[in-house]
Order: C-alpha cells, then structure tokens, then sequence
C-alpha cells in the first residue's frame, strides 16, 4: 500500500512538471509569435536605440577621460613647461652676455672705434640686467619645489658677483686691452659656477616635469584599458540585440524573395506567411494578389498582341526619325505616314497631311503657305521621269535651308527625311568667315589679306600700281600695361574702324598683335599714297577715348608699291617691313617708302638681334665701371656700372647701338637683370663705404617685378641696400605710372637710392621731384662739355646744383674730361663728378689698384 501511494505522488508531481513545461512553452511561443508580429519600423528602432545606448556610453566615458586629459595637459602646460622655458631662457640670456664681454675686449684690443664698444657696452649692461631680473622672477614663482628655490638663490648671488667682474674687465678694457684681456680668465670661472647653478635648477625642473608627464602617462593607460573594455562589452550586447532583430527579418524576407522569383518565370509561390499581421505578411498577401492579377493580364495582352503587330510595323520607321521631319509615300505617291515636326516645319494642317493625300496636293499645299517656291507641274514631270532624287539641299522662300534625304522601299513606296539645317549652314559660314578674319577686330588676317594682295596683283585690267602698307601702332604695350588687356582690345578695334575709314576701296587687315597692313589699288602715283600714309599718321595720331582714358597712341608705316618694288606677295610685304623697321629707327610717327639699300641695313639688324639673344647664354656681356668723386672731400665715394659686349667675332659694340634693340625686342629685362646681380655681387668685394649704381631702363621700370628683382640681387651677394643706387631717366616718368611710382617707393623704403639721369636733356620737369623725393641728379655731359664756352651752360649747371642743394639731393656731373671744367663744377656747387679726368671705365678686376691710384691722386 505504500508503495502504491509513493507511485501516485510520484506521477502527480511528473503531472505538475508537464503542466509546467508546457505553460512556459506556450508563453516563449506567445512572445516569438508577439515579437514576429511587431511591425518592422519598430524592430529596427528597438535594435538602433540599444546600439545607440551602448555608444552614448561609450562616448561619455571617453569625454570623461578625454576631458581629465586635457586638464592634466593644462596644468602641466602652464606649471613646469613654462617653468622650464623661463630657466633655458635665462640659460641663452647668459651665454649671449658672456659671448659680449668676450666680444668687447676682443674689438677693444683690435682697435674698434669707440662707438662701436659703447654700443656693445650698452648691449651687455642691458643683457645682464634681463638675466637677474629673470632669476628674480624665477625666484618668485609659488610652484618652486625647495631644491629648486634654493638653487635659484644661488645662482642669483653668483650671477651678480659675475656682472660685477665683468663689469670691472670691460671698463678696465677700453683703456688697457692688454689687462682685460688677462682679467677674462677670472670672470669665466665666475661664468662657469653661475652656469653650473643654472644647469642644476634646469635639471630639477626636467625632473619634475618627467614625472608629472610619466604620472599622466600611467593614467591615460588605466582610462584606455577601461574604455577598451567599456567598449567591447557594448560591442557585444549591441551584435547579440541586432542579430535577435534581424533574425526575425532577414529570413522572412528572403523568403518572400524566393516567391518573387517564382512568380517572375511564372511558377508558383509555396511559401505561407499569410499568418504574420507585420509589413512582411502584409507584402506576402499583395504578392499573391499581383500574381493572380498578372495572369488575367497576360490573357488580355495575348488578345492585343496580333492586333499591335501591324501598326508598329508602320510607325517603327517614323519613330526612328522623330528627330526630323518624316512623310512616307506609297508606290502610288500617296501619304501613308506624317510626323507632326514634318507638317510643323512647312507649316501644313493636320487635316491635310493624313493618309491617302497625293504628292501634288501636299505641294499645293506648301506652296499656299510659302514654303515651296518651284513650279509644281515642273516639279511633278521630273519626278516622274528621273524618280526619286537621293539627297538635295534646297533653300526655301522664307530663306531657311533643309536637307532632305529620300529612300526606297521595298513595297514601291518611300520614305522622305527633313532636317532644318539653317543654322549649321550659317555656323559653317561663320567659321569660313573665321577662317580669314580676325576675331576682335572683324578685319582681314593674314591668310586672307595675302589672297587679296595676290589678286591685286594678278588683275587683267591692272593700270596703275598696287601699293602695301604695313602698320605699327607705337607704344601700344604700354597700354595694356597702364590700363589692362581689355583697354588694349578696345583701341585695337577703335584703330581697326578709324583704318577702314582711311582705305576707301582698298583692303585693311590685322596681321597680329599691333600690327595691321593695307592694300591700296590704282594709286596714279607714290604721291597718292604718301597722302594716305599722312592721313592715317593723322587720324591714329588723335586721342581715342577709351574706357574712360584719352589714349593717345602714335604709328608708324613701312610702305611698298608694286611694280616698282616687286610683284610677288610675300616679297612686297617683306619689303613693307623693312620700311616699316626704317620709320621706327627714324623716331616713330612717321613713314618710309621702300629703298633696296634698306634690305642691308634690314639684315645687319636682323643679324644683330640674332647675336644678342644668345649673347647673356654665351657669356658675352661684361661690366666695367667708373668712379664718383667727391668734390669737397676728394674721396672717390662709388662706381657707375656700365655694361659692355665683347662680341666673339665683331670684338666690343658700344651700347648705343644694341640697348636701343634689346629695349625693343624685350631683351632688355634679362640683360639688366644680369648687370644687376653682377654688378651687386661685384660691389659686395669693395670696401664698405663704395656706392654702386646701375642705370635701369624704361622697359625694366615697367616690370611689375623689378622690386622683387632687387631684393633677390641685394640678398644673392649679401649687399647693404644703402650701398645701391638706381639711375633712371625722365623718360620713364612721362606716363606718370602710379605702379611705377610705387615701385619706386618701394626700393626707397628699402634703403636703394635713387637717381635722375641726364636731367636737363628731357622736359626737365620740376613735377618730377615733387612726384618722387630723388637722392641724386646727374648733370648730363652735354652741359659740362660747354662750360667755358657757353654762359647758358654755366647757369643751368649753377642752377641745378642749388636746386639740388635746396632738395638736399645730390648732384653729380658726368662727363668731366679737363682740370677747368671740374674747376667750374666745384664753383658752381656741384657735390660729385664723374668722368675721363678721373678714369675711363675699367674692369672689376682693375678696379683695387685704380682706387689705390685715385686715392694717391686726390690727397696730392
């Protein structure tokens, strides 16, 4: 019996177990099916606020770590780094006011002049002071650790019982440089205790600041494990969450892709999710739907299917055409196909253009409109008797061009293509037009006005000659330098339509840049066109305004008249040139005919521009220089650099004759740059109280890059600014160019000088030394030559040496060849001369024992 009782308890309880099991069985399959239904926005907002959670943690531990950090860097910024810096501070101070006391008895025992020690003098008091001002300071910090308080205090006593030496050695110094300099060996003991003192108190902060940085160390790695952790456990709990969540999607999906598939080749969907209320059962649902939808549509566009076959294959040729105009005919020359572009380019109804209208009626009708300008039954009768034309271009009578092409088909009938081709036909003129005009200025280019030289010439009913002129505008770069490129189009054109008003039946062209040529037919004589070369002198002469700007630019004209000078083309333009370049040496503004010995002159030109551009490369070019004296002190006080061409076969060319083409060609910026630097390096060997001045022409002042230029040469040879003087003319200040202006007052403000040369052979101006404080002008040679001679002379010499006096500019003479003449210079208040009486110009190299000479010369 009590077995039989122990065996019912015992299933009881197996009976409660079971119960158990399956209620917590029942409430997991409650919660996936609870879960599963959740709709998916919220699944994925559920997975991304956990994540969110887990990196916002993350993130305020590491702010929290990153913000003790730089708390920690702070206080250890502001306490032992600037305490360090104070004391390597002190440490430099220090060393420079040793290295002055040195420096002192050093200059005092190599005979320095006085002012030069007293400045040293004032530099080492003025050092020392700072050092144990510093050492106060240091002392005074509240972050002092006591080893370093006290070693501070010493190295303040040692320091003042160092100053005090050092102060004894430098005065003994001035008077007894042989005593100073045996006292320096006691006050480097001195030195070398403060300095020991100065090494311990940087040591013991060095020390400090270590161990702070090695404690801030230690932290940052605790903090760094930690977050590292922190991190990987979130990292952990947010891949468990969103795998959870993704289960519940991903699968389903997947699922519901398969179906698609299935439905796609036409098979059917065995995937049941019609029990899930989420966005997933609702798409399963609609997918089912579509499926049994598609299959009622494919039997409605089966029934469709033949009915669309016949009437794509008639629209198939328009559709492909639909970027033009199409109408298809049948065999019968009947319509059968119109697009809407074809009836809206010849402006046809509709009603009209429809299946089964006739060839002719569809002509009448353009022609009622206006856009067919044949006749109709001349149209028709070739039509029929030559067929179809492929491809025609014909120009309707509203003055647009169509191209048409025409195919046949293979039912009788064909197929008639129309594209509006107005404007391609009008581009293409335009391009021809490009091809021989210029783009700015409209006129003829060089292709074109060569075509039109040669048909000049090769007219049958020619009398009388064919005259060319080519035509320089003068100065005109300067215009697009003062007033910019688009100034300088602006006169191009201006110039373009003032020519064509001069040319009357001829032909005027624009060669390139400046340059413009004319062809003038059935001139009785050369009289006739030296008038028109006069009248175009006179109207290129007149001011042009001009953005604003009266611009005035002058020209000049090389003229050729056929036969006389030839009758090939590019024969009797050349020879235009050469005239051309002949008015241009002559002085500019005016105009030369052709003569055969200008071709020699053409040449030799020619050939030298050729020599000079290789010149600077070859190594041609040299200096020498000569010396400035002072009157009042017979001290040669500068030399005048003066550049010189040894050419290697024609041996030295003076410089008046291949400055003026190196100005002209553009050459002239590098070669000055050359004789800048060169004579810059070479002043940088004489002795320190010698001027060096280089002349600059007018082309170089108008390089936006000169003062750059000047600072590179100066810092190349390590030249004092203030031992360089630049000369330029009057000439460079006519346009009163604020840009040069400034540049000017740039190279002042340097400490360049700067000189006005050969004043008094210009419009010597008084504006020009009011526009620019000038530190010197030279007298030109041509005043100096005639004193004695001329008393107008002696007056303007008198007048501007007390010009220059009232100015506080010097003045120099150039060109002093004889004792009289620098007698006369000397009366009338000149400060420095120049000249033959003195020395020629001489080489670099001549120049030491030239200014031994001099020297020797002048205390005589």
């Amino acid at each position: 019996m009590s077995r039989n009782w122990a065996s019912g308890i015992s299933s009881a309880l197996e009976s409660i177990s079971l119960k158990k099991s399956a209620r917590r069985h029942e409430s997991a399959e409650t919660m996936i099916r609870l879960l599963r239904n959740l709709p998916i926005s919220v699944k994925a907002f559920s997975a991304s606020a956990v994540l969110l959670i887990c990196i916002g943690a993350l993130g305020t531990q590491a702010s929290i770590f990153l913000s003790n950090l730089k708390t920690d860097l702070k206080s250890l910024s502001d306490s032992s780094l600037s305490k360090q810096q104070q004391v390597l501070d002190i440490a430099k101070g220090a060393i420079d006011t040793h290295i002055d006391v040195f420096r002192y008895v050093a200059w005092a025992s190599t005979g320095v002049k006085p002012a030069t020690l007293d400045t040293l003098e004032g530099q080492f008091r003025q050092e020392s002071a700072k050092v144990a001002a510093s050492l106060g300071d240091l002392a005074a910090r509240a972050d002092l650790t006591e080893p370093e308080r006290v070693a501070v205090t010493e190295a303040a006593t040692k320091w003042q019982r160092y100053v005090d030496a050092a102060h004894d050695t430098v005065e003994i110094s001035a008077t007894d440089p042989a005593l100073g300099t045996v006292m320096l060996g006691g006050i480097d003991d001195e030195y070398t205790r403060v300095g020991f003192d100065i090494q311990t108190i940087l040591s013991l902060v060095t020390m400090e600041t270590r161990s702070n940085a090695q404690n801030l160390f230690s932290q940052a790695g605790l903090n760094q494990r930690f977050i590292v952790l922190v991190g990987l456990a979130a990292l952990l709990f947010g891949v468990g969450v969103t795998f959870m969540m993704s289960h519940s999607i991903v699968a389903p999906i997947q699922a519901v892709t398969k179906a698609l598939q299935a439905v796609s080749v036409g098979g059917a969907a065995d995937v049941k999710l019609t029990d899930r209320s989420d966005e997933i059962g609702q798409m399963w649902r609609a997918i089912s739907l579509f499926r049994r939808k598609l299959e009622s549509d494919n039997q409605l566009l089966g029934a469709r299917e033949q009915e669309l076959t016949t009437q794509n294959l008639r629209f198939d040729a328009a559709l492909n055409n639909m970027s033009q105009g199409l109408v298809m005919f049948d065999r019968d020359n009947r319509v059968t196909v119109a697009n809407r572009h074809y009836m809206e380019m010849y402006r046809l109804s509709a009603d009209l253009v429809r299946p089964g209208c006739s060839l002719r009626q569809l002509l009448e009708a353009r022609q009622a409109v206006g856009t067919f300008g044949e006749n109709i039954e001349s149209y028709l009768a070739r039509h029929a008797a030559e067929g179809i034309i492929a491809r025609k271009t014909p120009e309707l009578p509203d003055g647009r061009v169509i191209s048409i092409v025409n195919t046949r088909m293979s039912d009788g009938g064909w197929v008639s293509t129309h594209k509006d081709v107005t404007e391609q036909c009008r581009a293409e003129q335009r391009i021809a037009h490009m091809a021989g005009h210029d783009a700015l200025t409209g006129l003829p280019n060089r292709l074109l006005f060569r075509e039109g030289m040669e048909q000049a010439l090769a007219a049958p009913d020619r009398d009388n000659s064919v005259a060319v002129l080519s035509i320089d505008l003068d100065c005109f770069k300067e215009v697009n330098d003062t007033h910019g490129h688009p100034a300088g189009d602006a006169l191009l054109r201006g110039v373009a339509d003032r020519l064509r008003r001069c040319v009357g039946d001829g032909m005027v062209a624009r060669l390139g840049g400046d340059e413009f040529a004319m062809i003038r037919v059935g001139a009785q004589s050369a009289d006739d066109v030296v008038l028109l070369a006069e009248r175009i002198l006179k109207t290129l002469g007149e001011p042009m305004k001009v953005e604003g700007h009266d611009i005035r630019v002058g020209s000049s004209i090389g003229i050729a008249i056929a036969p006389a000078h030839g009758d090939d083309p590019d024969e009797l333009l050349k020879h235009a040139d050469t005239a051309l370049y002949r008015a241009k040496a002559d002085g500019r503004r005016t105009f030369r005919l052709f003569e055969p010995e200008m071709n020699i002159q053409a040449l030799a030109r020619r050939s030298l521009e050729a020599d000079l551009r290789g010149a600077l490369d070859r190594g041609e070019f040299e200096l020498h220089y000569q010396p400035f004296v002072n009157v009042l002190s017979n001290q040669v006080t500068g030399f005048e650099a003066l550049i010189r061409w040894n050419h290697r076969d024609k041996g030295l060319i003076p410089p008046a004759d291949f400055i003026p083409l190196a100005e002209e060609t553009g050459l002239i910026n590098p070669i000055g740059d050359w004789v800048l630097r060169q004579a810059c390096m070479d002043a940088a060997d004489w002795p320190a109280g010698l001027q060096i001045a280089v002349n600059l022409s007018p082309v170089q002042l108008r390089n936006r890059a000169l003062p750059r230029l000047v600072i590179l040469a100066l810092a190349a040879a390590r030249l004092d600014p203030k031992r360089l003087e630049l000369e330029i003319t009057e000439t460079a200040l006519l346009k009163d160019d604020e840009a040069l202006l400034a540049s000017l007052h740039h190279l002042r403000a340097l400490g360049v000088r700067i000189a006005m040369d050969d004043f008094g052979t210009g419009y010597s101006s008084l504006k020009y030394l009011r526009s620019f404080p000038f530190d010197k002008i030279k007298i030109d040679r041509s005043f100096v030559n005639e004193l004695g001679i001329r008393l107008d002379s002696a007056a303007i010499v008198r007048a501007v040496a007390e010009l220059g006096r009232s100015l506080a500019m010097t003045t120099t003479a150039e060109g002093v060849e004889t004792e009289a003449q620098l007698a006369h210079l000397k009366h009338e208040g000149c400060t420095e001369v120049q000249g033959y009486l003195f020395s020629r110009p001489r080489p670099a190299g001549e120049l030491a024992s030239l200014i031994s000479t001099l020297e020797k010369r002048l205390a005589a």
